[in-house]
């Protein structure tokens, strides 16, 4: 029995100062895991699904772009708030897809690549080989409309889409400034810990 207890306040010894100096270093990030009440108002709303699979009931998952041709693949209305964005395509390389956020142009990958000035080592945003994920918040007021150009002017293409959302009322939209949008980005962080990890941890 007191070797039990030995073994058991040496592992105290060995874990508690690590803990205390993470809690120390990154508190925002602590509190995000211990105390979701923390959390905004919009965090807590229904998990939602624009996805290109089963168009029309077509059962295709994917968008067909003709070569040189410009098309929405997708739109989410506002009032809302995007927490996840994947997209990829048959040849990214020859792939322009752009966020129209409230009637504003947002270029999220070109040719298969992040755009220029987009910080590479952002946890929450990538472009994992020929596939993009974004868990960056993106507040949305009136629509968010996700379109394709493909930059062929020979070969069509395929273009594949999933965005997560939630809806909220204006008010709430209001009230997610930029603070706001921090303390979100910082509870992502936390619950995901790996990015990659897919809507499920949101869904917690």
């Amino acid at each position: 029995m007191r070797s039990t207890s030995c073994r058991f306040v040496a592992v105290l010894v060995v874990l508690v100062p690590p803990l205390v100096c993470s809690a120390l270093a990154a508190p925002s990030v602590v509190e995000a895991w211990l105390r979701p009440d923390l959390h905004h108002p919009a965090f807590d709303a229904p998990l939602q699904l624009l996805s290109t699979t089963a168009r029309e009931g077509e059962g295709a998952d994917y968008v067909e772009i003709a070569a040189g041709a410009t098309a929405t693949i997708g739109a989410v209305q506002g009032p809302a708030i995007i927490y996840r964005i994947w997209s990829t395509a048959l040849q990214p390389e020859q792939i322009l897809l752009t966020m129209k956020l409230d009637g504003r142009d947002q270029v999220l990958t070109t040719k298969g690549a992040l755009p220029e000035g987009a910080p590479a080592d952002d946890p929450l945003r990538a472009l994992d080989g020929a596939a993009y994920w974004s868990y960056v918040p993106v507040p949305v007021r009136t629509k968010a409309e996700f379109v394709v150009r493909n930059l062929s002017p020979s070969e069509s293409n395929k273009a594949f889409l999933q965005v997560g959302y939630r809806s909220v009322s204006a008010a709430e939209l209001d009230a997610f400034d930029a603070p706001a949008v921090a303390q979100l980005r910082s509870a992502l962080t936390a619950r995901l810990g790996d990015p990659k990890a897919g809507l499920s941890a949101l869904e917690e």
